[in-house]
């Protein structure tokens, strides 16, 4: 595939490889073959001598389950030497045992096990042989354990990780530990390879669909041994659509054997973010009497892409433009410990901003992160690599690209090329000292995986002759950071480069936190905590606004990525903890910017009042001194307050205490937001939008008293009882009649009662350095966070109080129920 053809087609049915329902749903996970590993494992924080050892004595370790995130548990540091980068969490040498059994029935099998990431430099062994090691913190990898266990109800086995995250190791918090899932598979020693099935689609019409799909058998024994290779699809309801004919192969001793088969589905139904069809497709090997030896089932979507130089991406025929975000795998308080439930909120908040994309900024995804967002109906940007050869700090992957950038970019295609969400590769981002050479061959190594989808890579500096080389070989062009020239001296330049922003404007900003003036060139503000008036100046001095115009009005350009979805840790400086740039905080509380996305991206009538009405005499505000400093003052006497209201309809009529303040439009101004200078007055605060001239949609806020009592609320009714499942308990702290007050940070202290613990606590603030584990937290500009599992030692009723001194407390209940 070369990027200078105009019209870059790609057919491909995806395979879903993650949890539908939670991370310990192995039915799904894993190809329907592995059994969950993650349960009754110890941790002990530092080096110890001989802990690979069966006899060393772990008695005193901590017991834990997967997946774990040492470092989130920490306190912070201003001295941590995982700098600002890493968010001042010590990252260090931990260890991790697990002492096992296996019953004697599994003598013969073929015993593996799989680790889903672990972050990072890893070493592992298994009854004190030492199985390998793995430098890259992001990547799956699988050991095969036969050779060294033993069987029956009096063998002992011992797995011993050894992780070494020395630090600085990454640009921004990365987490310690083994902190995504583990999975222990047992086969017949011929079986379908790992990752060893490939579904494409070769053709599609109203009328069928052509899928083809490949099947690396493994055979794993002393002799030749001949098997028989089916495959079939079924719907989401499980009903057979189409099934393949049989194939007879032979599997010679000690080597993988090949065979592709195909397949018709008649009428299908199409994989797209309205519409996320998943069929499921199965593969099963079987020998020549007809025993079955092994099978490997998944979920399938069935889609079209095409990126083309002039008319930018479409999907199954269909224009559109890509409206993402770059995202770090960082949830919050939980640190980068996985969870299904954590991650599929982030996407469920992204997709209701009318968000369509998400870039897994800057290494491999978490498995399940690809399940959710083929279930959901999100694109992905799959990246593999933040340096190549050059490192960016001390202690990061650079060290390793030389000896491992092969297998580890081949290993996270082969994992994730079945994914129908995924519909880009991306090979490095913002490349230090990058070599065309090295770019050549990480393309090369993709396509020997993978020939369904573009290569791209993302360059913040696309003026260097190297990088417009290296841009020119690759399927797809992503701009970093665009400058106003870029797209259209490109466009002109390179009339058949596929262009789209694969990192633009970082928007930062610190939720209900507004500097007066609104910025119109301040830059970066001190302290770092950004206004939400700013929409924003970040990189390259562009606003969200000019931003997304800029990209909506190129038909050539094919989207973009905004910088970020999520604040996430690290990447800022003391006593900032967190990067500040995303569009919801680290809670899942969005911030005033999520509504301008909406007010562009969705379809939906949306209207959205900033800042909030809270300005009284004497109130504390934040103005700007010189051209960066804030400093704090007090309202006085008249206070005159930019209004901006973000909606997509085609006017809107602001209210200040039922009286108009005027109807404004579009029309009126060149911004993608509409604004109003109103003197304050206490009360109500309403923007009603016009559409055809009716009413539409509306958006109110309040000027709130004292606050005096907890309001709580939960993202979900039920959650089930299997030790993984989440809620998260959102606490507002309101007046009397239920108002939020936005300058609210009374201490919250949680209790629970049931079947259920509290794992994590947080409230957004950038800079508070309480820990996530404690039951208390103060609230931050109105609203704080409690985060529930649920026990995995039966089910119930959970009651969670929210308390504080001199507010009315409050209680809420969760039903934890069986699966």
């Amino acid at each position: 595939m070369k990027a200078s053809k105009v019209g870059i087609i790609m057919l491909l049915a995806g395979l879903l490889s993650g949890a539908v329902y939670s991370q310990t749903d192995s039915d799904v996970y894993n190809g329907n073959r592995g059994e969950n590993f993650n349960h009754n494992w110890v941790f002990q924080l530092g080096d110890e001598s001989g802990a690979e050892q069966v006899k060393y004595d772990d008695s005193l370790w901590r017991e834990l389950d997967l997946p774990h995130d040492w470092s989130i548990e920490l306190a912070y540091d201003k001295d941590s030497p995982a700098g600002d980068g890493g968010g001042y969490l010590d990252g260090g040498i931990g260890w991790y045992r697990k002492t096992f059994k296996l019953p004697m029935e599994d003598k013969g099998k073929k015993i593996y096990i799989q680790f889903d990431g672990v972050y990072m430099d890893s070493y592992v062994w298994i009854n004190g042989h030492l199985l390998g090691n793995r430098p890259n913190g992001y990547n799956s990898f699988e050991y095969d354990l036969t050779p060294y266990l033993s069987f029956g109800e009096q063998a002992r086995n011992v797995i011993a990780v050894k992780v070494n995250n020395k630090q600085p190791s990454s640009r921004w918090y990365s987490g310690s530990g083994i902190y995504r899932n583990v999975w222990l598979t047992k086969l017949s020693p011929v079986h379908i390879a790992y990752c060893g099935m490939f579904a494409t689609t070769a053709e599609i019409t109203d009328e069928t669909a052509v899928v083809n799909v490949s099947v690396d058998v493994l055979n794993e024994t002393e002799a030749a041994e001949s098997v028989i290779v089916y495959t079939e699809i079924t719907d989401s309801n499980g009903v057979l659509k189409s099934s393949s004919s049989s194939k007879e192969i032979n599997v010679q001793a000690i080597s993988t054997a090949n065979v592709d088969l195909s397949l018709e589905v008649a009428a299908p139904r199409l994989w797209s973010p309205a519409e996320p069809y998943l069929y499921q497709v199965k593969a099963i090997v079987s020998s020549v009497n007809s025993d079955r030896v092994d099978s490997f089932s998944t979920k399938y979507g069935i889609r079209q892409l095409e990126f083309d130089a002039n008319k930018g991406f479409s999907l199954n025929g269909k224009r559109m433009k890509i409206k993402g975000t770059c995202m770090h795998p960082c949830l919050g308080c939980l640190g980068r410990a996985i969870n299904y439930r954590a991650m599929e909120r982030q996407v469920e908040i992204l997709k209701e901003m009318g968000c369509n994309a998400i870039r897994t900024a800057h290494n491999a995804p978490a498995p399940e992160m690809l399940d959710i967002c083929n279930r959901l109906g999100m694109f992905v940007m799959d990246e593999t690599f933040d340096c190549w050869e050059t490192r960016k700090v001390k202690y990061d992957y650079a060290r390793f690209f030389t000896e491992w950038a092969q297998r580890d970019i081949r290993s996270q295609v082969r994992r994730d090329r079945n994914n129908p969400c995924v519909i880009l590769w991306s090979i490095g981002n913002e490349i230090y000292s990058p070599k065309v050479e090295t770019a050549k061959n990480l393309k090369k190594w993709v396509k020997l995986e993978d020939t369904t989808r573009p290569v791209t890579w993302a360059s913040n500096v696309m003026n260097d002759k190297t990088c417009q080389e290296i841009a020119s070989i690759l399927d797809v062009a992503g701009y970093n950071y665009w400058r106003n020239t870029y797209y259209p001296d490109d466009h002109k330049k390179y009339p058949e480069r596929v262009i789209f922003g694969s990192e633009t404007c970082a928007t930062r900003s610190s939720r209900e936190t507004y500097v007066f003036p609104p910025s119109k060139d301040y830059g970066n503000l001190e302290p770092d905590i950004g206004s939400e008036y700013n929409n924003s100046f970040g990189a390259g001095g562009i606003n969200a606004e000019t931003d997304w115009n800029e990209h909506a009005r190129h038909d050539y350009v094919a989207g973009l990525f905004v910088w970020t979805g999520f604040d996430y840790l690290g990447e800022n400086g003391w006593p900032t903890i967190n990067n500040n740039d995303g569009i919801v905080d680290r809670c899942g509380f969005p911030k005033d910017i999520y509504y301008f996305y909406k007010s562009q991206w969705d379809s939906k009538p949306v209207a959205h009042i900033l800042p909030h009405w809270n300005w009284n005499e004497g109130d504390e505000y934040l103005r700007v001194e010189g051209k960066r400093n804030i400093v704090s003052a007090k309202v006085t006497g008249s206070f005159t307050v930019p209004v901006y209201v973000y909606t997509n309809c085609e006017k809107a009529e602001l209210f200040l205490n039922s009286k108009s303040l005027g109807v404004k439009s579009y029309e009126d101004t060149k911004k993608l937001h509409l604004e109003w200078d109103v003197p304050f007055e206490a009360g109500t605060l309403k923007v009603v939008g016009i559409s055809d001239g009716l009413a539409v949609v509306e958006d109110v806020v309040k000027t709130a008293d004292e606050p005096t009592q907890i309001r709580l609320s939960a993202d979900r009714s039920c959650t089930k009882a299997d030790g993984e499942d989440l809620a998260f308990v959102k606490v507002d702290i309101v007046d009397s009649k239920g108002e939020i007050n936005p300058r609210a940070c009374n201490k919250i202290i949680f209790s629970i009662s049931g079947p259920a613990t509290i794992i994590g606590v947080d409230n957004g603030n950038s800079m508070d350095h309480s820990s996530y584990k404690a039951k208390s937290r103060d609230a931050f500009n109105g609203k704080c966070l409690a985060v529930i599992r649920g026990s995995d030692n039966g089910s119930g009723r959970v009651t969670i109080t929210a308390s504080s001194d001199g507010l009315a407390s409050d209680t809420i209940e969760i039903l934890s129920i069986e699966r």
